[in-house]
């Protein structure tokens, strides 16, 4: 059964304050990889990025219904298989998010970040 998603995550309207005129699904998935707009990738992982991951991470649960956590691959997995294929892959800004979403999951210092986190919290 696939979840009902509780807001638009299709909108472009107004934009994202940091990366423009992405879908809402978009900027979540882009706070969630920690990016930074403007530069792709963040130079220090802190409480500003935990926050902001954290704020990616909760908008997506609340859209989808599902939790993967910390997760890209899996994210990645879900929205192109579920009816937010579309706002996701939203061609005008999909090559900038998959490049994105691309580093973040590459990125050493995510992954420590993430890592550390998960440690923290056991």
């Amino acid at each position: 059964m696939m979840p009902t998603i509780s807001r638009n995550p299709s909108s472009t309207e107004g934009g994202d304050p940091l990366w423009g005129r992405v879908t809402t699904v978009q900027s979540d998935v882009l706070r969630l990889c920690g990016a930074v707009a403007g530069r792709g990738h963040r130079e220090r992982w802190d409480r500003q990025a935990r926050r902001e991951m954290e704020e990616g991470l909760s908008a997506l649960r609340q859209a989808t219904g599902c939790d993967f956590g910390f997760d890209l691959r899996a994210w990645h997995r879900f929205l192109v298989g579920s009816p937010l294929r579309a706002p996701y892959t939203y061609p005008p800004t999909w090559t900038e998010v998959r490049a994105a979403l691309r580093d973040a999951i590459r990125s050493p210092g995510r992954a420590q970040f993430v890592e550390g986190d998960r440690a923290r919290q056991n």
